[in-house]
């Protein structure tokens, strides 16, 4: 079944409204929602926010339930507020966690040891399902680079324009990149969703502009429910 995964509740609620939910379960900081919609079972999480908050919720997921898929809806800001405006979808095409660094040891930036990867690739046949869907839904969706990291940036942060400079995301987020590294060493196919909540000026865009994205997030992950329907 599909796992939708969510860092904060007020991104998930709107999902969860609109579903019957089974069962719900706690487990470490992650809460865990068994659910259906129009006969088709998936799950929601929570995570919680963050880098180790959402790897410990995918690796408890995938220890626990039967998940053939994970999707990581959230909202996050841009860089790039042409392409991926305010309220559209970015799909990720690739993860990289911006803040890992080991270069001390000459490693590039962003490595992630072990599976020796820095950009950490998502499942293509999933990308395709969640552009369909986002047309379907009337979103706008660009595929690209989301690149994570423990840190809200505010606008004007030098840090933030370290990451574009290196790395040329799409977008900046806080869970994408943890999420993939797991379900990558699970081998179960994930994808990151992010609607874009601000650009310019996080601190006032952000909250402005988070009811528009969370109900595009119902309206995709719904659609995505629809069209599993045998």
């Amino acid at each position: 079944m599909r796992a939708f995964v969510f860092a904060m509740e007020k991104e998930a609620s709107p999902v969860l409204s609109a579903v019957t939910i089974k069962k719900t379960e706690r487990r470490g900081y992650a809460t865990f929602h068994e659910c259906v919609y129009q006969n088709v079972p998936f799950l929601v999480v929570i995570s919680g926010v963050g880098k180790a908050f959402a790897a410990a919720s995918i690796a408890t997921m995938m220890e626990h339930y039967d998940v053939d898929s994970a999707i990581n809806f959230g909202v996050a800001g841009t860089t790039n507020g042409n392409l991926a405006p305010i309220g559209s979808a970015v799909i990720s095409s690739a993860c990289v966690e911006h803040d890992l660094d080991t270069s001390a040891v000459g490693d590039p930036v962003g490595l992630v040891s072990g599976i020796n990867i820095v950009e950490i690739p998502c499942d293509q046949k999933l990308l395709l399902q969640v552009k369909e869907a986002c047309k379907q839904v009337g979103v706008q969706a660009e595929e690209g680079l989301i690149a994570s990291g423990d840190t809200f940036f505010f606008s004007g942060d030098p840090r933030k324009q370290e990451v574009i400079q290196r790395w040329n995301p799409l977008c900046v987020d806080m869970e994408s990149a943890p999420c993939a590294q797991i379900a990558y060493v699970y081998h179960v196919g994930f994808v990151s969703v992010r609607l874009i909540s601000d650009w310019m000026n996080p601190s006032v865009e952000y909250d402005e502009n988070v009811p528009l994205c969370v109900e595009r997030i119902k309206n995709i992950a719904l659609r995505l429910l629809q069209n599993d329907r045998p």
